[in-house]
């Protein structure tokens, strides 16, 4: 089934209303302005240097916040070590309550650590 006659012969009449309104609607003249222009063509080294100084700034919030996030990590890596270098000592560890304690090591340690004394001496 074709379209109605009238619908065909409004067709082309929308088409041209259409094109006379995208030409009202045109800019009728246009001004550069000669600073902007000067800007913008010697500007690129400028523009470079920013986002590198941009790309730079980013990298090192990121590594801010990779250490904030890895802090809690490496305190408890510190504390393991302390502890082991407390027990080397003949100080024994321990925590309650989240504090760590000291005690001095049984004589029994005591007299091994010696016992491996001497015979490193012998």
């Amino acid at each position: 089934m074709s379209p109605p006659n009238l619908n065909v012969l409004t067709q082309a009449h929308t088409a041209i209303a259409a094109k006379k309104r995208a030409k009202r609607n045109q800019v009728q003249e246009v001004i550069f302005d000669d600073t902007a222009r000067h800007d913008f063509l010697t500007g690129f080294h400028k523009r470079k240097l920013a986002k590198t100084e941009a790309a730079k700034k980013k990298a090192l919030e990121r590594e801010k916040q990779q250490r904030q996030e890895d802090r809690p990590k490496t305190h408890a890596q510190r504390t393991c070590r302390r502890k082991r270098r407390r027990d080397r000592k003949g100080l024994r560890c321990y925590s309650r309550n989240g504090k760590v304690y000291q005690t001095q090591a049984t004589k029994r340690s005591k007299n091994m650590r010696m016992k491996k004394f001497l015979l490193l001496l012998l």
